[in-house]
């Protein structure tokens, strides 16, 4: 806590290109040394990304994810989501971001993506609901 505000922060698998026995219909590898660059669309006040030592909040603002090189080692990238935000609060926060070829123009850009965090707790009987449910699924599962 920093005067009344908490800073919230967790990693995430992110991105990383597809292997080649992974490509599936509709899915194409790219050509070497395509750079895959994320643009910011829009930020909720107090949530941001870090991406490649780039701080992203602000409408526009871009990093690059990655080069591919064949193997897919040069796009593989875990960008860190950040909220910081008044003590107590549950609300939803939207990062909406695009990615697009940030050498060149044989890409499309994608579709927006939204990503939503929150620091919001289920209750503790939505928590033991779910744990219920999960252990009659594993019970039904093993028969």
């Amino acid at each position: 806590p920093i005067g009344g505000m908490r800073f919230y922060t967790s990693a995430d698998p992110g991105f990383a290109a597809l292997l080649e026995d992974e490509l599936d219909e509709g899915v194409f590898e790219l050509n070497l040394s395509t750079q895959v660059g994320f643009r910011l669309l829009g930020a909720d006040l107090g949530a941001s990304l870090q991406l490649n030592g780039n701080t992203l909040d602000t409408a526009g603002q871009t990093a690059l994810i990655g080069t591919y090189d064949g193997t897919g080692d040069g796009i593989h990238n875990h960008p860190t989501w950040t909220l910081f935000i008044p003590e107590g609060d549950t609300s939803i926060y939207n990062i909406t971001f695009e990615l697009y070829q940030a050498n060149g123009s044989t890409y499309a850009t994608s579709d927006p993506y939204t990503i939503s965090l929150s620091t919001a707790v289920p209750e503790p009987a939505s928590l033991a609901g779910l744990a219920l449910a999960s252990a009659g699924l594993l019970r039904r599962r093993r028969r």
